[in-house]
């Protein structure tokens, strides 16, 4: 056995590393492969290779198909990944862009004089991708895990059994078994004299997963530290019941850790997936073997007290986690599906920091009219709207901590508390004591407040009850799920508040969304496409008088070319005749004319816009995340609002 392993499957010889059916037949082009997977139709393969050769320079055929909008990304992914198989590595990670077909040419040509090195390995070393991008595409390649090493996934009771000098040589890693089956990571997953080695000196079955190199060696080196201090188990301790502990309570910092949202544990046909949703977007973890099933399923329903034995219902849970100085709220989804229990966790991260209100992302002119119009103004209700997700709460408590002054009581009714404030009351709904919102928000006008807190307005009692406390005198503050800013008024009147309420209370409306923020350390000048152009309504005259980026893609942003997210706004200041379209209940289009033609009404659209322009986003983020507006400034306007100081 050789003291080093090679790190990736090279591109030749073919026979060595494929299945026999790619030796017989040449894999099908990408174009190809599209139509046979019914991701794009022929018709719709003519026209992006006809568009694909009439650019100069050319464009790649994906960047053709994705700004065309004739399929996305994931659906290429999906189709690729699904007939890894088929393909040579290197022709694989041209598919699924990770290198251009040059890098490949200038790859294949440094082989031919360093035929024992894999295609692999010389684009890493030339920098041409990054080992988790190489390692993902070899693991869809020979449908194995992709698990990424640490300290809390090792099986301890393996470890014992096996010297660190030993593993180390064999640059491989024990990681969670099941108690029936081992699962080594190694870094080369074509080595089956490594699985076969193992097999015979632990007597049971090992499953081969991929993983870094270097975390690898660097994980060995830990336990070669802590390993002393281990204690040897005692006959009645439980190996595999104490692993699966530890690898819950490992996925649960390592989320806290990346500032996800959401944690999600996926059974699939052949792996548990774990994926984290970091900036509104789903990131790969690592991969866990699928036998592991059963026992995180059943520790995460401890946690969250759900029931154990259900495993036919869906279900919910809470559960508390504390990670170092903080303890977070999570709220725990199981979802049955055919390969198992799906489980997504919500972190709700009461400690973590608020954003100053002028960190939020308005633009200057928004920003200084909504402090002077909605937050200095002593009494009314101001409305945070937009899906799920969408960034309200955190610009809610924001606004709240502006108002929050020694001579000002604010009072919170939430489900659940997400952000804790020093010198506010919070209140969290819990309905089988009977504190529901109506009955709280009762209450709560007798605790003689200044400011209430409405943490979501769900139904017509809620509405009417934060309607009610503005008519008293009260400032109020609430959530509420519409499309835009005007949606929210049809909303009210579609639960039967009166027209004349809504105008007597409501003083303003904040629609919003979320997109990614441009890494800084990648970003470069990039020209907007004509289908980006095209539904943004932009003139290419103008566009080309402005600088527009995208991100590459680098280490900092994991390959992403984002870093963060960066709030979109909409702002609806009530005036006299909208006041008086709402009591004669007109439709939303022709207060949304009157509010762009006479209040200077910014659209999320144009605000997303002006932000490409500044280059904080891209425009395909504004596609992918704000509504349609029909009616638009031109690119000047929209450029002139971006760069005005007040």
């Amino acid at each position: 056995m050789s003291d080093t392993i090679d790190l990736l499957a090279p591109t030749a010889p073919a026979s060595v590393f494929q299945p026999p059916e790619s030796r017989v037949t040449a894999p099908p082009s990408l174009a190809d492969l599209l139509v046979e997977e019914g991701v794009i139709t022929a018709r719709q393969r003519e026209v992006a290779l006809e568009r694909q050769g009439a650019s100069s320079p050319p464009r790649k055929l994906t960047r053709v198909l994705i700004e065309e909008r004739l399929t996305s990304d994931q659906r290429i992914r999906d189709a690729v990944r699904k007939h890894a198989r088929r393909f040579r590595l290197g022709d694989l990670l041209v598919l699924l862009d990770l290198l251009t077909p040059e890098q490949l040419k200038e790859c294949l040509t440094e082989q031919q004089h360093r035929p024992q090195v894999r295609i692999g390995q010389i684009a890493l070393e030339k920098k041409f991708v990054g080992e988790r991008q190489l390692l993902l595409t070899l693991s869809y390649q020979f449908g194995l895990p992709y698990i990424e090493p640490d300290v809390s996934l090792v099986d301890t009771e393996v470890l014992r059994r096996m010297s660190i000098a030993y593993l180390r040589r064999l640059e491989a890693l024990p990681i969670c078994t099941d108690g029936s089956t081992v699962t080594m990571v190694t870094g080369d997953p074509t080595r089956k004299d490594l699985s076969d080695e193992l097999r015979a000196q632990l007597r049971v079955p090992v499953e081969l997963a991929v993983g870094p190199r270097e975390l690898i060696l660097r994980t060995l080196d830990e336990l070669e530290q802590q390993r002393p201090a281990r204690a040897p188990r005692t006959a009645h301790e439980a190996p595999v019941e104490s692993n699966v502990v530890t690898i819950v309570d490992h996925l649960l910092r390592r989320g806290i850790d990346q500032g996800a949202s959401d944690i999600h544990v996926e059974p699939m046909a052949n792996r548990i997936r774990i994926r984290f949703r970091v900036d509104g977007e789903l990131v790969h973890g690592t991969d866990l073997p699928h036998s592991l099933g059963p026992q995180l399923t059943s520790r995460i329903k401890v946690l969250c007290k759900a029931d154990l034995a259900e495993r036919r219902r869906h279900q919910d849970g809470r559960m508390s986690f504390t990670h170092g100085d903080i303890t977070v709220d999570m709220r725990v989804s199981i979802y049955v599906t055919i390969h198992g229990e799906n489980i997504v966790i919500r972190i709700l991260n009461k400690a973590a920091g608020l954003l100053p209100i002028e960190q939020l992302g308005m633009l200057p002119g928004l920003l200084q009219r909504y402090k002077e119009a909605v937050l200095d103004v002593p009494t009314g209700v101001v409305l945070f709207t937009g899906p799920t997700g969408s960034g309200k709460t955190t610009s809610l408590y924001s606004s709240i901590n502006y108002c929050n002054e020694a001579g000002v009581k604010i009072i919170t009714v939430e489900d659940p508390v997400e952000y804790v404030m020093d010198g506010i009351i919070q209140c969290t709904i819990d309905a089988a004591a009977g504190r529901d919102f109506p009955n709280t928000l009762r209450e709560v006008v007798r605790q003689d407040p200044d400011v209430i807190v409405v943490g979501e307005i769900r139904d017509r009692a809620t509405a009417a009850i934060a309607i009610e406390a503005a008519l008293t005198g009260h400032k109020v503050f609430a959530t509420f799920h519409t499309e835009d800013s005007i949606g929210s008024l049809v909303r009210l009147i579609d639960m039967n508040i009166e027209a004349f309420l809504i105008c007597s209370t409501v003083v303003s409306s904040v629609a919003q969304r979320l997109a990614r923020r441009l890494c800084p350390n990648c970003k470069e000048p990039s020209q907007p496409s004509a289908y980006e152009m095209r539904l943004l309504m932009l003139n290419p005259d103008e566009v080309a008088r402005y600088t527009f980026y995208r991100g590459t893609g680098c280490e900092a942003c994991h390959g992403s070319g984002y870093q963060g997210r960066v709030g979109l706004y909409e702002m609806l200041l009530l005036d006299g005749p909208i006041r008086d379209m709402v009591l004669s209940k007109r439709p939303a289009h022709e207060i949304r004319h009157h509010a762009l033609q006479t209040l200077g009404l910014c659209t999320l659209q144009e605000d997303g816009i002006a932000k490409a322009v500044l280059g904080l986003t891209t425009l395909e983020e504004v596609i992918w995340h704000v509504p349609r507006s029909t009616e638009q400034r031109t690119l000047d306007e929209i450029a002139r609002i971006a760069y005005a100081t007040e």
